[in-house]
């Protein structure tokens, strides 16, 4: 039986960051920077303090390569929330 890795091959590059929130435009822009200057391929963003994302917001934050594959945890009230992309 042989199993094959894919990720092998591949560059992975995780980026992970307390962001404390990401309901200013430009709090989003300084992350899309950052995601874009490290080429990282998996980010995982906390506190975004939002309760509800889309594929716009994702778009903001990290960049069109990301608005496809996505999950998020919302906020509740004013803490928390988790995006994964």
């Amino acid at each position: 039986m042989s199993i094959t890795l894919i990720m092998n091959n591949q560059r992975c590059l995780i980026l992970n960051w307390n962001v404390r929130g990401l309901n200013n435009p430009a709090r989003r822009s300084v992350v899309r920077n950052l995601v874009a200057d490290t080429q990282c391929t998996i980010a995982t963003i906390q506190e975004t303090k939002m309760a509800q994302m889309d594929a716009q917001i994702v778009n903001e934050t990290l960049g069109q390569q990301f608005t496809e594959n996505f999950v998020c945890l919302p906020a509740q009230q004013t803490r928390g929330g988790v995006l994964l992309a």
